[in-house]
């Protein structure tokens, strides 16, 4: 199994994992072509066919990163993405994400992405509910995690986060 950072060139190789046209085309405008804040890692297996990929984006506004798209069906290259996208952003300085996480599945969605070793490095908080059907009322995660998108299901807005004694301060000056 390989972990890789995506770009244009992988466009065809991960089709199979999206069946809905429209999400596809989504994910490769937004996270293959080399914009700034938003990349993607996806993880195949040793007959070089794609098995996930997950998609995210680097805040301007905080140090965070928002955990946006994700496809496939493994669990074992999930966490191997995950594992990917975590150290990615805590080189840069970025210790925790939010996610969206379906109401209906939220006892399943720490013990799928996570490998056992960031399970015990980060600790999570449901900030909030954001009912079916509703347009959240916080502009960043409207804007970033629904993507002005309402959906049919309540959804929980997660904060993961490393925990302080794993930390490694960075300078988060510069602004003068």
């Amino acid at each position: 199994m390989t972990v890789i950072k995506l770009d244009q060139t992988h466009a065809d190789d991960i089709k199979h994992l999206f069946p809905d046209k429209t999400v596809y085309q989504i994910f490769c405008n937004n996270y293959l072509t080399d914009l700034k804040n938003y990349h993607a890692y996806g993880s195949y297996d040793d007959e070089n066919v794609f098995k996930c990929v997950i998609g995210f984006y680097e805040s301007n506004d905080e140090p965070a990163w928002y955990l946006i798209n994700y496809a496939g069906n493994s669990r074992t290259h999930m966490r191997k993405c995950m594992d990917s996208a975590i150290s990615h952003n805590e080189l840069n300085g970025r210790n925790k994400f939010y996610s969206r996480i379906w109401k209906n599945y939220e006892h399943l969605a720490r013990n799928y992405s996570l490998s056992s070793i960031n399970k015990e490095r980060y600790t999570s908080v449901d900030e909030y509910i954001v009912p079916k059907n509703t347009q959240c009322k916080y502009t960043s995660t409207w804007n970033t995690l629904f993507c002005r998108t309402l959906w049919s299901d309540d959804i929980i807005i997660r904060c993961s986060y490393l925990k302080q004694h794993f930390r490694n301060f960075h300078n988060g000056g510069g602004v003068y």
